[in-house]
């Protein structure tokens, strides 16, 4: 309710530019350092993919709690919408982090190898990381 009476009242810049902040300090301040702290790579895919859905069901709230700025302010403004914004932050603050991207990056490549040797992986994670990264437009 709160939301939709600051697009109301000509407040939506300041709380489209204000979620955007929460959202973008969130995800570096306390997502992509649990992802950093992870010791081995495997541990690495775990949090990773908690750490995926934590924030797609925080979007989702934010994205619904907000409904009227996404389509009134958002629309008229020309920004990105809300969601496509979140996945942007999260794609930029944790996927392609220097710290994050070349371990994800190894450890995936090494799934594949281990995959095509007749070894067992873990598919549903495999499966799980490919769509995160899918999602935020990675490949």
């Amino acid at each position: 309710r709160n939301a939709y009476n600051m697009v109301l009242h000509k407040q939506g810049e300041h709380l489209y530019d204000q979620l955007q902040k929460a959202v973008q300090a969130h995800t570096r301040d306390v997502i992509a350092v649990r992802v950093m702290k992870t010791n081995d790579d495997d541990s690495l895919l775990t949090v990773l993919r908690a750490e995926w859905n934590d924030h797609n069901t925080s979007s989702s709230m934010i994205t619904d709690i907000a409904m009227y700025l996404d389509r009134t302010f958002v629309i008229r403004m020309r920004k990105i919408p809300l969601r496509e914004l979140f996945l942007k932050i999260f794609r930029s603050e944790v996927v392609e982090c220097s710290k994050i991207e070349p371990r994800l990056t190894s450890k995936l490549l090494s799934l594949v190898d281990t995959d095509r040797k007749g070894m067992l992986i873990d598919r549903e994670l495999f499966k799980a990381i490919t769509t995160m990264l899918c999602a935020c437009n990675v490949y």
